[in-house]
């Protein structure tokens, strides 16, 4: 069975037609296509209604729009990826760059500078290598940049001055080898 576009004008068949309870026939007045044409000019006349109907929404429905995004992002997991890896290779410093003020609330050209107060180097070990922005997990302020291990042995220990300090104790009483080590450093 076919029907006639009110906005196009063509004759489709039913099933490129939306259905509708309210129509005689059980289907909307105008084609799937006309119809998303008609919803991208009203979307682009009306944009910020329409941002501000989507957050009504996803306030409104929060479990609905979790499992909405979930679904989406599983469908669509390897294009978004491919995308990132593409705006990554087009504008490594752009995606650091939002990256840090997303993570730290930092800007790249903050990191830059204080890498450049520590010499480039870490700031408990003093060695050369790529460094991290280390921050403080409770208020979110940035502290220094560490190298990776300093980094990774500070979070193993939850920052936390009485582990650290216990971890010591465990190093000078049982690991001699430590005190070489030690001394190299100096």
């Amino acid at each position: 069975m076919k029907k006639k576009c009110w906005m196009c004008g063509e004759e489709k068949l039913l099933s490129e037609f939306y259905k509708r309870k309210g129509s005689k026939d059980g289907h909307a007045h105008v084609c799937k296509e006309c119809n998303k044409e008609r919803y991208k000019e009203w979307r682009k006349n009306n944009l910020e209604r329409e941002r501000e109907n989507k957050r009504r929404w996803t306030k409104d429905n929060q479990e609905r729009a979790r499992e909405n995004w979930r679904k989406w992002y599983e469908k669509n997991r390897e294009d978004q990826a491919e995308k990132r890896k593409e705006r990554r290779r087009e504008n490594p410093d752009k995606e650091t760059n939002l990256r840090l003020i997303r993570q730290y609330g930092i800007t790249l050209d903050e990191r830059r500078e204080l890498q450049k107060k520590q010499n480039n180097k870490c700031a408990i070990c003093g060695e050369k290598k790529k460094l991290h922005v280390d921050h403080d997990h409770i208020t979110g302020r940035v502290i220094a940049c560490l190298c990776g291990n300093c980094n990774k042995g500070l979070g193993c220990f939850h920052e936390s001055k009485t582990l650290l300090k216990k971890a010591t104790v465990y190093l000078e009483k049982h690991n001699k080898s430590s005190k070489r080590k030690e001394a190299l450093n100096d």
